[in-house]
């Protein structure tokens, strides 16, 4: 029988769940005496367990269960369906384990995503009692904490804005909330103040994030109420013409670089006609359907990475030694973005002609272009860019993440990381 149960809340996006159930996964074999549940919406369940299926556990401590409708219609509202179905499934079956209605005992830890969670830890603080305790899931980068915890208090700023009808300018209280959200930075507009990220780097207010892509509006009333910041699940493509020109550019290299693009998302499309060019110059590959990103990058033929700098991207590109560039959109890509490609050890380059909307002011940092956004523009600096790649840039670069990922490396295999999922697991 086992003696520890640990419940967890994990939120409908792949970026979340595939470390976490790899954790999960270290957790068991760490305490014999574990068990774990994780409550996910149906939707994501199926690609949890093909996951599950490349990992060694013993089956018997790990229940995925799934929640909500196992076939929801493609809107911009799906990812509000899908958090109010996962939440209200959440206290369902929070209450039959706290009940112990199953063959597990009480849980007495629960583990929260960031995003969603916050939506119902109150219930949950309650139904677990005061000896429980909950940990948040944080699956991203500590430098990106900067946007994610802060003492702003956005109910506060929002009702205050709410209240000033000359502060509304004609705006609805979701349009305010939404306004406030994607601000980030205690207001409801982006004033170009200066930002400093942990680490000691400085970025203007605008620079959060690349393609004016914060949380998804349809959750605003959801996040504001819940006083907490949430990452999007999901971006509208905003610059469709600047993917082509980088296509075009591509294609026209005098130094051949061979390449594969993935076009696996439902928002994510090229015209046929980009399509064929690619098949037909014997340089690349176009992909319209999903990829399997971790086997590609240990497949030992990447050279780079073009990436939105997401922290799973990151974590399996430089586990393989592979450098990166940076077409952040958002969530913490471009917090991402603006410290791997700084600094005295740089792995990465930023594309910088890519950002659209709000985001297109200027940058702090000093190797930035006069930033227009233009596909002329972009152009000049995708030249650029793929011309370094071969160039003394790039060999720095590439040293660079062959530097990290050793050290990486050697981090996991000191005892220190096992260490402290053991302690996890007790917690």
């Amino acid at each position: 029988m086992p003696s520890r149960h640990i419940l967890t809340f994990l939120a409908p996006a792949w970026g979340h769940a595939l470390p976490y159930m790899h954790l999960t996964t270290r957790m068991l074999a760490a305490d014999p005496d574990l068990v774990v549940t994780i409550v996910q919406h149906n939707i994501v369940v199926p690609k949890m367990l093909e996951e599950l299926k490349t990992c060694s556990y013993d089956t018997s401590r790990l229940q995925i269960a799934g929640v909500g409708e196992k076939e929801i219609q493609f809107t911009p509202m799906i990812v509000g369906t899908m958090i109010s179905q996962l939440t209200a499934g959440w206290l369902e079956i929070l209450a039959d384990a706290v009940a112990e209605k199953g063959n597990w005992p009480k849980p007495k830890t629960l583990h929260m995503d960031f995003f969603g969670g916050g939506l119902v830890v109150e219930e949950s603080r309650a139904m677990i009692g005061p000896e429980g305790k909950i940990l948040v899931w944080f699956s991203s980068s500590v430098t990106s904490g900067v946007d994610h915890f802060s003492e702003y208090n956005f109910t506060k700023i929002a009702q205050e804005i709410c209240a000033d009808e000359s502060r509304r300018a004609g705006r609805t209280d979701d349009e305010i909330r939404g306004d406030v959200l994607c601000a980030m930075n205690g207001s409801d507009k982006l004033d170009g103040r200066i930002i400093e990220i942990i680490g000691g780097l400085k970025i203007y207010d605008h620079e959060h994030q690349a393609q004016g892509a914060g949380p998804p509006r349809v959750l605003a009333p959801i996040l504001i109420s819940a006083n907490k910041l949430g990452r999007s699940l999901f971006f509208p493509v905003e610059t469709p013409n600047l993917v082509e020109a980088m296509i075009d550019v591509l294609l026209q290299l005098e130094t051949v670089i061979p390449f594969v693009f993935v076009l696996a998302g439902k928002m994510a499309s090229l015209p046929q006609e980009t399509i064929d060019r690619i098949h037909a110059s014997g340089r690349g590959v176009a992909c319209s359907h999903w990829v399997d990103q971790k086997a590609v990058l240990k497949s030992g033929a990447v050279g780079w990475f073009l990436t939105h700098g997401g922290y799973n991207s990151l974590t399996e590109a430089l586990s393989q030694n592979i450098p990166l560039i940076f077409w952040p959109i958002g969530a913490e890509q471009a917090i991402n973005a603006a410290v791997l490609s700084t600094g005295p050890r740089p792995i990465g380059i930023e594309l910088f002609q890519i950002r659209a909307g709000t985001q297109l002011g200027p940058s702090l940092r000093p190797e930035a272009p006069t930033i227009t956004g233009t596909v002329e523009d972009a152009k000049i600096e995708f030249q650029k860019t793929f011309n370094d790649l071969k160039g003394s840039r790039g060999h720095i670069l590439t040293q660079n993440a062959i530097q990290v990922g050793k050290l990486w490396r050697e981090e996991r295999m000191n005892g220190d990381l096992e260490r402290e999922i053991a302690r996890l697991t007790r917690f």
